[in-house]
C-alpha cells in the first residue's frame, strides 16, 4: 500500500523566520503536533525541518533563556526525514521505528511536499 493513500494531504507549514509563540498558537488552534517548516520558492514549496511539541518542550526543560519570540528556526528539526509519495507503509513504519519520530512529510518526486504521514494514520487506517 503506497503512502500516499493514507496520507493527510492538508499540512499546516510555517517558515523559519514565524516565531515559536505564533507557530504554538496555530498547533493549539489546528489541535495538532507539529507543523513542517518551509522554504517557499518559484517552483513551490520545500520542506527543510519540522518543529514538533516534543521539540518546545526540549527547548523550555533545557534552556535557561526561552524567548517565544525566537524564530523557530532556532529550534526546529533538521535534516528533515521524507519519505516519497509512492513508498510502501511498511518502509515508512520502518524509517519510523528506526529514527524514533512520529511524522513523515510525504514528498513527490520532484520534492514537493505533498502530505504528511504521521502515527496516527497508520493506526487509523490500516
Amino acid at each position: 500500500m503506497p503512502v500516499s493513500s493514507i496520507m493527510t494531504p492538508d499540512v499546516k507549514t510555517a517558515t523559519a523566520d514565524e516565531t515559536i509563540q505564533t507557530v504554538c498558537k496555530s498547533m493549539y488552534e489546528n489541535d495538532i503536533g507539529s507543523i513542517v517548516v518551509v522554504k517557499r520558492t518559484i517552483e513551490g514549496i520545500n520542506p527543510i525541518g519540522i518543529i514538533t511539541e516534543r521539540d518546545i518542550v526540549r527547548q523550555i526543560g533545557f534552556t535557561d533563556l526561552f524567548v517565544v519570540q525566537a524564530p523557530i528556526r532556532q529550534i526546529m528539526s533538521t535534516p528533515l526525514v521524507t519519505i516519497g509519495a509512492n513508498s510502501l507503509v511498511r518502509d515508512a513504519i520502518e524509517i519510523m521505528q528506526v529514527k524514533n519520530i512520529r511524522r513523515l512529510p510525504v514528498i513527490d518526486n520532484k520534492g514537493k511536499m505533498v502530505g504528511i504521514l504521521t502515527q496516527k494514520d497508520v493506526l487509523e487506517k490500516i
